[in-house]
């Protein structure tokens, strides 16, 4: 029987290693027939053909050898993916080009051809190639992170929390996949550090120990890992949430509450009760309210709830709150859920206490107004009203102390301790800091507090009217015509009350040389004064034929053949008038009226159509009415005799008179 080989592993059969008989190396028997004339089927006695995953190579590595000629074909030789296995056509060794990856594809079938010269020697033989397993691949979780959930009330070891799992795509056949769990780290780790297992075969977590609160921690957080060749191998990790669901363990509680008296008027919310009901919100666990209304004291109050934010109202209902007369109020509450408590709880009912609290009142005067009456002239220092406040915070034992506030005038001054109203300096009723005779003042009380209060009291006082003040003319001056009499009306004015005031009694202060006619009458305020006063000019020399003051037709010289330009000349009044300012001269020289206050004065006349007018335009008039030369005298010194000169004349001999200018309506 002849036998063909194929050498299998890398081995060279012209090598000393190599022998037909030894064991290591496989060996493809063809079987052959004898002599005889009979032929038997050949078959090819192949072992599997292993080799190992990931090898190092170096690449192309010897694999198997087939003698004859040989050829494989299959996936992985002349298929997709090709080029993995190659075979030398007359050795017989097999060849592996590029690492295997037992994940993409763990198994090759190929198909060995034997040849001779070309031809078909053998029938195909079939070569199994499988791809040996290292453990390449670390676990994967399949979700990452897990959130599970447990009851704060659950005991140990009854629940189950969560599993989690874990895949390695190594062989599932070897320890490469066999994969085991463990709990690495726990966040928090209160009350105890290890309150969670896990089964290291499973991967479900359960609860170890207790003492878990909601209302303290309300999650855990682990970190499980896994890792294959059974916990020795590759390893992977991940977070897994432990949520704790509440239970009804906590009973409501409610705090007490302070509010302010200063700010409790009647219907004003004055206290906002927060629950704290630990239990998970929008649960059934969660305090609904029945409370007990009650009039505490001389005091309502009503409250409202709100189920979303858990807030008790109180509200003053009848009247304002005051420390003094109630310092605290205290109001019962019941409280129920709607799903029954998990464990004992020592009440379902609270007490709830409203301190109030005492703040610093202003001192309070009473009446708040006071009026008194006092007569104007009264004397400085004399009293006008003692006032007192009264201190509402009677416990706190306080010194009221006393101000004057708005006291424009300066009148009155107060004692800051006593608060006793004195008259300061000299009142009048007349002033404008009095009105409809009442002059009005604040005073002010204030506490010697931290923080003083203070508080406000009006004193009115009412100004009894004394004879204080003398009529008033408002007319300082009027107009009478001589020629047309006609009454002058003058306004008198008192400032005083109705009983000091008219009717009026009137004279003149001063003699006049003239005719008049006085009226007076009684009741009426206004005198209606009808003067008739005849001005006549006494002893006064005036030229008719000469007049001084009037203009007098003069003629201009012009001189036509002027070329240097310039203004017109005026010759003429330098020759012609010259006797009437001598006889001015001396007419001026002999009036003791004139100097020293008056003096000639030498001007330039330019004519009647100058744009200023000369002083000889000013004449004078027979009447009064029309010319107002009292005026003059306000002018200054220097023109009050010029006033006199013209308003009435000057005596020239008789000085013990007194002149007409220097007489005034007082």
């Amino acid at each position: 029987l002849d036998k063909h080989y194929i050498l299998l592993l890398g081995l060279d059969p012209n090598s000393q290693q190599f022998n037909r008989t030894t064991d290591s190396v496989p060996i493809v028997e063809f079987p052959t027939t004898s002599g005889s004339l009979r032929r038997m089927k050949r078959e090819w006695v192949i072992p599997a053909i292993n080799f190992p995953e990931n090898d190092r190579g170096p690449y192309p590595k010897f694999m198997v050898k087939v003698a004859i000629t040989y050829k494989i074909s299959g996936p992985g030789a002349d298929q997709p993916p090709e080029g993995v296995f190659t075979v030398d056509r007359r050795f017989g060794g097999m060849y592996v080009t590029q690492p295997l990856d037992r994940e993409k594809k763990d198994k090759y079938i190929l198909w060995a051809h034997a040849l001779n010269e070309g031809a078909k020697a053998e029938e195909p033989m079939e070569l199994i190639i499988n791809i040996i397993d290292q453990n390449d691949n670390a676990p994967a979780f399949i979700q990452n992170p897990v959130v599970g959930r447990v009851s704060e009330s659950a005991d140990v070891g009854e629940m189950k929390t969560q599993q989690v799992t874990a895949v390695d795509k190594d062989d599932p056949n070897t320890n490469n996949a066999v994969i085991r769990y463990r709990i690495r780290s726990q966040t928090p780790q209160i009350p105890k550090d290890v309150m969670f297992g896990i089964n290291p075969v499973s991967g479900m977590i359960s609860l170890r120990a207790g003492g878990l609160d909601r209302e303290t921690h309300p999650e855990y957080n682990l970190i499980v890992q896994a890792a294959d060749m059974e916990g020795e191998g590759l390893t992977a990790t991940c977070t897994v949430i432990i949520v704790i669901a509440d239970s009804n363990d906590n009973a409501p509680q409610f705090y007490v509450t302070s509010v302010s008296e200063g700010n409790s008027e009647v219907g004003v919310e004055v206290a906002r009760l927060r629950v704290t009901d630990e239990d998970e919100l929008g649960s059934p666990n969660i305090a609904r309210f029945l409370t007990v209304k009650g009039r505490i004291h001389d005091c309502s109050f009503t409250q409202h709830t709100q189920s979303s934010t858990f807030f008790f109202f109180l509200s003053v209902t009848s009247k304002e709150l005051d420390f003094e007369h109630i310092p605290a109020f205290t109001l019962l509450v019941v409280v129920t859920n709607e799903a029954p408590f998990s464990g004992p709880v020592s009440t379902s009912t609270a007490t709830v206490t409203v301190k109030v609290i005492d703040v610093n009142e202003p001192p309070v005067f009473s009446p708040a107004e006071v009026h008194v009456s006092i007569s104007e002239d009264a004397k400085v220092g004399n009293s006008v009203v003692d006032l007192r406040a009264k201190d509402p915070d009677a416990a706190r034992k306080q010194t009221v102390r006393y101000k004057l506030y708005n006291d424009t005038s300066r009148w009155l001054s107060a004692d800051v301790n006593t608060g006793s109203v004195n008259v300061k300096s000299s009142m009048d009723r007349e002033s404008l800091y009095v009105k409809d005779s009442k002059y009005t003042v604040l005073i002010l009380a204030y506490d010697d507090d931290n923080v003083p209060a203070t508080g406000t009291g009006t004193l009115v006082v009412h100004l009894l009217d004394v004879n204080d003040h003398r009529p008033v003319i408002k007319q300082r001056k009027v107009s009478l015509c001589n020629s047309h009499p006609f009454p002058a009306l003058l306004d008198i004015m008192d400032p005083d009350g109705p009983s000091h005031a008219g009717p009026f009694t009137f004279q003149f202060i001063c003699s006049i040389f003239s005719h008049f006619i006085f009226f007076f009458f009684f009741g009426i305020p206004v005198l209606l004064l009808l003067l008739l006063l005849l001005l006549r000019r006494r002893r006064r020399k005036l030229r008719k034929d000469a007049p001084l003051l009037e203009d007098l037709p003069r003629d201009d010289v012009f001189c036509y053949d002027e070329e240097g330009g310039g203004e017109e000349d005026k010759v003429d009044h330098f020759i012609s008038n010259h006797h009437i300012f001598l006889e001015q001269f001396l007419l001026d020289h002999g009036d003791p009226a004139a100097p020293p206050y008056d003096s000639l004065l030498v001007f330039d006349y330019e004519g009647a159509g100058s744009e200023a007018d000369s002083l000889s335009s000013i004449g004078s008039s027979d009447s009064d009415e029309e010319q107002d030369f009292r005026s003059l005298g306000q002018w200054g010194q220097r023109f009050s005799r010029l006033a006199d000169l013209y308003s009435g004349g000057v005596e020239e001999d008789d000085d013990s008179e007194t002149l007409p200018g220097k007489t005034e309506w007082v």
